[in-house]
């Protein structure tokens, strides 16, 4: 086997070792919901109270890991070559430790102007919020599939307008709720946020106004006066899809549900408009969203953290 040959075995095989990991943690993640560290990884922290690593965490990790270590390695190759090139005495040992400096060097251009094309295009692109975490059926109200009574401060059904009665809520303030039956209850938001579930149920009292499934934004209104945050923690639908639906104002013009985003919009499609609005009143898919929000931006991504809670992840 000739070196070129060897040389393309070698990443072959490591290209094959570094997917094959990912693609096994994607399955340790499925069955157990987060994945305990058996030896420390520099870029990873693990909880101290024993809490799993959400797979996003886990994931992002061992990229900068992966990346880390393409930069030492490019480094020392730079260096061997540089010697190469130095100590050789004949012309051609001299073009062999060129050729290992100049590869070194593009290896290393080609990832960083990837990254930075990713974050020309779309800056989304380069955030990683796959969560692999199954909604509990106690989550789903009966009509979803889920058992038992609708909880307190459930506020009309999923699909239709009104306030319904608040029930016995939260304050709405930012403190964490500890009701059972309330979907900002601590403890049920415990396998979404983990160690973070007191202050997410704070942000959630606040958004919700102590809890209502149901509840539109009497502030984050669209030009034709229709709401687009709705829900447990006030999903803004003209920049996030629910359940699959073309809701964010990106999509094809007439099929979405608004024209533009935030507070220039008008909804373009009504029944579009009302599917959205229907799985944002979904606690299980509100839930789910506020996970995907919450591991992009952490608590900054609700206007409650800035105007009440301000809290740091």
């Amino acid at each position: 086997m000739t070196s070129k040959a060897r040389k393309k075995m070698v990443l072959l095989l490591f290209f094959l070792s570094v997917f094959s990991s990912v693609f096994f943690s994607v399955e340790v993640f499925a069955q157990q919901k987060g994945y305990q560290l058996l030896a420390s990884i520099p870029t990873i922290t693990q909880p101290t109270d024993g809490t799993a690593i959400p797979f996003p965490v886990y994931l992002k990790g061992l990229i900068v890991a992966i990346v880390g270590l393409s930069i030492i390695f490019a480094v020392i190759m730079i260096v061997i070559g540089g010697i190469e090139y130095v100590a050789a005495v004949v012309p051609s040992a001299k073009s062999e430790g060129k050729k290992k400096i100049i590869g070194a060097i593009s290896g290393l251009l080609i990832a960083i102007f990837s990254y930075l094309l990713l974050i020309t295009i779309n800056p989304d692109l380069t955030i990683i919020g796959l969560d692999l975490n199954t909604v509990p059926a106690s989550l789903y109200p009966p009509w979803e599939g889920g058992s038992g009574n609708s909880p307190v401060g459930h506020v009309g059904d999923p699909g239709v307008g009104g306030s319904g009665s608040s029930g016995n809520l939260g304050s709405g303030k930012c403190v964490p709720i500890h009701e059972s039956g309330n979907y900002c209850d601590v403890e049920a938001l415990v396998p979404y946020f983990g160690t973070y579930a007191e202050r997410m149920s704070a942000i959630c009292n606040v958004e919700s106004i102590g809890g209502q499934v149901g509840i539109k934004s009497g502030s984050d209104v669209c030009k034709d006066g229709n709401s687009f945050s709705w829900g447990l923690f006030q999903i803004n639908l003209t920049n996030n899809d629910l359940g699959g639906l073309d809701c964010m104002y990106r999509h094809k013009p007439g099929v979405r549900a608004f024209t533009a985003e935030n507070y220039a919009c008008n909804v373009d499609n009504q029944d579009m408009y009302n599917a959205c609005v229907a799985q944002a009143k979904i606690p299980a898919v509100n839930i789910a969203e506020a996970v995907r929000q919450f591991n992009q931006g952490g608590f900054n991504r609700w206007s409650a953290n800035e105007r009440e809670c301000h809290f740091t992840k």
